[in-house]
């Protein structure tokens, strides 16, 4: 588990944005990509960055994939490829609805970057010349109750492995709605090399 001032130096070295203003639950939602990420596995961290009600900070991790399942790579929804998201900031990413109009829910609100792996191998492929940037359905949910593996869980969204922990990150995003009404949900999804150079 990556510390706050760990986190806050990668953000202010890349020049991303750390949301302070001093209210309580401005959320600084921050994937890490795990080196070497293996497909299949929930090997990636989640943060969840605020300060509660007192002042206080308080970090979250939670065991996630920012990768998409051995499924989906074999068997890609566009006939680009699978889609595996570019690190990097994303202002506004998600906003509250339902995952394929089934549960509650962070989906997709502005373009994101993709790298698209088209070989159907079991490879996760990330080459700069497939980037492309869109509207794809992107969301942040869960997947089984304690999923050991990705399968079908994602074919680029990010995703809890564990409800328990989504059950969890939920009651903070309810709070973060109360503090700031209706507002978007920012990401940024790191390396852990990030934290090595």
């Amino acid at each position: 588990m990556k510390t706050l001032e760990q986190i806050k130096s990668i953000l202010e070295k890349k020049k991303y944005p750390f949301f302070d203003n001093g209210k309580p639950y401005n959320l600084n939602l921050i994937g890490v990509r795990h080196i070497g990420s293996t497909p299949n596995k929930f090997d990636d961290e989640f943060y969840c960055i605020y300060r509660d009600e007192t002042g206080k900070w308080q970090i979250k991790c939670y065991q996630c994939t920012t990768d998409p399942g051995i499924y989906w790579l074999n068997n890609p929804m566009n006939i680009e490829g699978a889609g595996i998201m570019v690190e990097g900031h994303y202002q506004s990413l998600w906003k509250e609805g339902l995952h394929q109009g089934k549960y509650p829910a962070l989906v997709q609100n502005a373009p994101v970057k993709l790298y698209r792996d088209k070989d159907k191998d079991s490879d996760l492929d990330m080459d700069e010349k497939t980037i492309v940037s869109g509207m794809f359905g992107v969301n942040c949910h869960h997947a089984g109750v304690k999923s050991a593996q990705v399968d079908k869980w994602s074919a680029a969204c990010q995703v809890f492995a564990n409800i328990s922990d989504w059950d969890n990150f939920r009651l903070i995003a309810y709070k973060y709605q109360y503090y700031f009404p209706g507002a978007k949900y920012s990401y940024t999804l790191l390396n852990e090399k990030d934290f090595y150079l």
